[in-house]
């Protein structure tokens, strides 16, 4: 279905209002009737640009697809942002034995002692940010760079309560006991924390540096964690005006700075 852009279609700053984004996932066990049934989750977003479709705009539209009243949309390819970042450039913002573990230089590694042939711990240090970071918005991704020599490892475990709870992936996310044993490797971190069942809460991470036999030290660089909203169609946004829209359809979108947005096409809701 082609679209065309009216002329008067374009990304305005001014345009910018609060809006809240109702994510919407259908079960797929049916109810007692056999219908599917929708469990809706809303989220307040900032960086939203609305503009209502006139008259004038249908001559640029498919017939039938949209009307006045209905809206399009520009957006990130993310809503609601959330970064909590972990750098290690900082040694006081972190939780960890001193005696095992330095951070210098923008990493965490076991500390060399004064045993020549084996100088690092081999009793899985850990080590953690002391102040987690708060978020309201669902877990997206999670980015860890790190270097592990033959004989190392880093395993992880993550909260969305500050550190009360802990969690590792094994098969699915499962509470640990705060050991090595009940901890994750980072790409099994990866491929599963836009799964994490917190959807709010105070984000924190508890890495493991492992050596096997004292000869080695594996050096944690970073850990990235990303919370957004990535929209799919038959979501819903309600406006500023407290205007209700659903998602019909979404495409890439370029700004004249090359600016990559996401294009929305909204279909107004009555009667709600």
């Amino acid at each position: 279905m082609s679209y065309k852009y009216p002329p008067n279609w374009q990304l305005k700053k001014i345009l910018r209002q609060k809006c809240t984004v109702i994510k919407v996932q259908v079960n797929i066990i049916d109810d007692q009737y056999g219908q599917a049934t929708e469990t809706p989750s809303s989220y307040i977003v900032d960086d939203v640009e609305i503009q209502p479709i006139t008259s004038e705009d249908l001559q640029f539209l498919p017939p039938g697809t949209l009307d006045v009243g209905d809206a399009r949309g520009f957006f990130k390819e993310l809503l609601g942002i959330k970064i909590c970042l972990a750098d290690f450039c900082t040694a006081s913002d972190y939780t960890y034995d001193p005696t095992k573990i330095i951070v210098e230089n923008c990493v965490a590694k076991l500390k060399a002692g004064i045993d020549p042939c084996f100088p690092y711990a081999v009793d899985n240090p850990t080590i953690r940010k002391t102040i987690c970071c708060a978020f309201t918005i669902p877990p997206f991704s999670i980015e860890i760079k790190e270097t592990k020599p033959a004989k190392t490892e880093i395993k992880y475990i993550i909260s969305g309560d500050g550190g009360t709870t802990w969690y590792y992936w094994d098969s699915s996310w499962k509470l640990s006991d705060g050991t090595y044993a009940k901890a994750s490797i980072s790409s099994i971190i990866i491929a599963n924390f836009a799964t994490f069942p917190k959807t709010s809460g105070t984000f924190c991470f508890k890495a493991f540096l492992h050596s096997d036999d004292g000869t080695a030290t594996p050096i944690l660089d970073d850990i990235k964690a990303t919370f957004g909203i990535k929209l799919s169609t038959d979501d819903y946004i309600i406006d500023h005006q407290n205007i209700k829209y659903r998602v019909e359809r979404i495409t890439d979108y370029y700004t004249d700075k090359a600016v990559l947005m996401k294009e929305i096409y909204l279909k107004r809701v009555v009667g709600v």
